[in-house]
């Protein structure tokens, strides 16, 4: 996606500016994101490095949860997740 300021990811991951702010410093004070043009925050080549990395292991747990779920219970849980995601807005 580019760089984004905190604003952006928080509207993206629909998570509060403080949720973002406290997980950010983590992943900046471990080399995976810099401020360095701040306000704009951007992916390190060590961040690129670990998202190739977990990526296909993300996709695997995906990939289990649905086999566990099957589409009734995917579609269940993605009907309470809309409604709490309104219920922020």
């Amino acid at each position: 996606m580019g760089p984004q300021t905190q604003k952006e990811l928080a509207k993206i991951t629909k998570l509060e500016k403080s949720s973002i702010n406290r997980n950010l410093k983590r992943l900046i004070d471990n080399g995976y994101f810099t401020k360095e043009d701040f306000p704009q925050i951007k992916i390190t080549s060590n961040g690129l490095n670990l998202l190739e990395k977990i990526v296909p292991e993300w996709k695997k747990a995906m990939a289990e949860i649905k086999s566990i779920l099957h589409d009734d219970g995917e579609e269940a849980l993605n009907k309470v997740l809309n409604k709490l995601s309104h219920l922020n807005q």
